[in-house]
């Protein structure tokens, strides 16, 4: 009995072949060299976008601070809390929305709690003149009017900004950068406080 044989079309050679380690250390230094550019550029990237999602979710709890108040035909507040749960002047701290049914500036334990928003990080400055953004059953603002601002320090010397400027009547509207200096300008002209 007679077995056929193929033969292979690549020769084989049982010599093992590799990399140097020169070769090893050129290739791990490129790559290296390569992440050392790549990374800054990807953590910039992602911290403008976390400011635009930051940027986004203060619009929104504006929005609905307003439709709130007058759907519930009660006061709705907006503000920083302190430990007594009265309305407070850091607005870097973690922002509540409530039904402040006596308009007292104070989570009361009859009221409501709608939505909050996590503190801001050392990268993030916001401001308002007042301790709380209140808005009336008519959707008024009254002597709550100012100008709400987000700045977010990016690297390279950059910032993700907004500022919402609040009038009396309630109407909110964003701010713009009408110097051309990076920066939006508030309700009075001037810009943003920001780092």
């Amino acid at each position: 009995m007679q077995r056929n044989v193929l033969a292979s079309p690549v020769p084989v050679s049982n010599d093992q072949h590799g990399m140097t380690l020169t070769e090893l250390l050129i290739v791990l230094l490129i790559i290296s060299i390569s992440f050392a550019f790549v990374f800054p550029a990807i953590d910039g990237f992602l911290l403008q976008q976390r400011g635009y999602y930051e940027i986004q979710q203060l619009q929104t709890l504006i929005d609905t601070s307003r439709t709130t108040a007058v759907a519930l035909q009660s006061h709705a507040t907006l503000c920083p809390l302190d430990s007594q749960q009265r309305c407070d002047n850091n607005w870097n701290a973690s922002l509540t929305l409530f039904q402040d049914r006596n308009g007292n500036r104070a989570l009361d334990t009859n009221e409501t709690v709608i939505q909050t928003i996590p503190a801001a990080d050392n990268d993030v400055k916001r401001h308002y003149p007042n301790r709380a953004l209140m808005f009336d059953e008519r959707g008024f603002a009254a002597v709550n009017n100012g100008s709400l601002s987000y700045c977010r320090r990016l690297p390279n010397n950059r910032y993700s900004t907004s500022v919402w400027i609040v009038s009396r009547m309630g109407r909110v509207r964003t701010g713009r950068d009408t110097n051309g200096d990076g920066l939006p300008e508030a309700a009075s002209g001037q810009n943003i406080p920001c780092f």
